[in-house]
C-alpha cells in the first residue's frame, strides 16, 4: 500500500515547493487552500515561537533575580523569617517586634512592637525612660529596582524611622555612601489604618548589603503600638514577568 501512495506524494510536494516560490516573488496572486494552510501553519510557528521568547525572558528574570530583594516582605509567613533583631539598642526598655493576624494592610499578618503596659524607671544613662523596638534586614536591591515602600501604622509613638544605609570602608573608616530615610518619601492612604510611604531608591540598585533599619521608640508610660507591613520593592519581579509577557502578547497581536 505505500508504494502505492507513494508516487502520489512527490508530484504534491513539488506543486507545494512551486507555489511556495511564486508566493513569495509575488507572481502567485490567488493562492490555493494548500497555500493558503501552508500560511496558516507558518503563522502557527510565529506564535510559538514569540510566546517560547516571552517564557525565556520570565525564566531568564527570575534567575537574575534570585536571592535579591526582601525575604519575607509582608511577614506571611507568620514569623519573623528573613529579619534580625539586632543585639544592641540603647533605649531603656527594649521591646522586640513580633508578628500578629487581622487588620494589615496586605494578606493576614504584619509586623508590631507595642509599648510596655508597667511603668519604666529612669536610669542613670536616660533618666528619661524611653522604649524602642528595632528589626532589620540586609539585601540586595535589584539593579531593576525603582522605588521602595512600605506600610506603616504609627499608633501613639513618638519617634520611628525606616531607614536604608549602604557603607564601604573598614571598621576605623566606615564611609556611608548611601542613606535614604523611607519617612521623607510620598505618603498615601492603605488599607486598616497604615499609612504606605514611597521614596526613590534608584542609587541603591544593585548593591549588595544594603541596611534596612525598621525601628520606633517612645515614652513608657504613653500607650503606644507601632505596625509595618508590606515591605516592597518596585517593581516586582512577578510584576516585571507579567509585563515582558504582555509585551510578547501585544507584539504578536500587532503581526497578526
Amino acid at each position: 500500500m505505500m508504494k502505492n501512495f507513494g508516487p502520489l506524494r512527490l508530484p504534491l510536494l513539488k506543486n507545494s515547493r512551486d507555489e511556495l516560490f511564486l508566493f513569495f516573488k509575488g507572481g502567485l496572486k490567488d493562492s490555493s487552500p494548500l497555500m493558503k494552510q501552508a500560511m496558516v501553519e507558518v503563522s502557527k510557528v510565529k506564535q510559538q515561537c514569540v510566546l517560547g521568547i516571552g517564557f525565556i525572558l520570565i525564566i531568564i528574570l527570575f534567575a537574575s533575580t534570585a536571592g535579591a530583594g526582601i525575604v519575607n516582605p509582608s511577614f506571611e509567613t507568620g514569623d519573623l523569617s528573613g529579619w534580625e533583631i539586632p543585639s544592641v539598642i540603647v533605649v531603656t526598655v527594649f521591646q522586640e517586634f513580633s508578628t500578629a493576624s487581622g487588620n494589615a494592610s496586605a494578606g493576614t499578618w504584619y509586623l508590631t512592637a507595642t509599648s510596655p503596659e508597667t511603668y519604666v524607671p529612669p536610669t542613670p544613662l536616660w533618666p528619661e525612660p524611653i522604649w524602642g523596638a528595632a528589626i532589620t534586614q540586609t539585601f540586595s536591591v535589584p539593579s531593576w529596582a525603582t522605588m521602595f515602600s512600605i506600610d506603616v501604622r504609627n499608633e501613639g509613638c513618638q519617634d520611628w524611622s525606616v531607614l536604608l544605609t549602604h557603607t564601604t570602608g573598614g571598621p576605623t573608616n566606615v564611609i556611608i555612601d548611601v542613606m535614604i530615610e523611607v519617612s521623607e518619601g510620598v505618603a498615601s492612604s492603605a488599607a486598616n489604618g497604615f499609612t504606605r510611604y514611597t521614596v526613590d531608591v534608584s542609587e541603591a540598585a544593585g548593591l549588595d548589603d544594603v541596611l534596612l533599619n525598621i525601628s520606633a521608640s517612645s515614652d513608657p508610660e504613653l500607650s503606644a503600638t507601632f505596625s509595618v507591613d508590606n515591605v516592597t520593592i518596585v517593581p516586582e519581579p512577578t510584576t516585571l514577568a507579567l509585563l515582558l509577557f504582555g509585551l510578547s502578547l501585544t507584539s504578536l497581536r500587532k503581526r497578526r
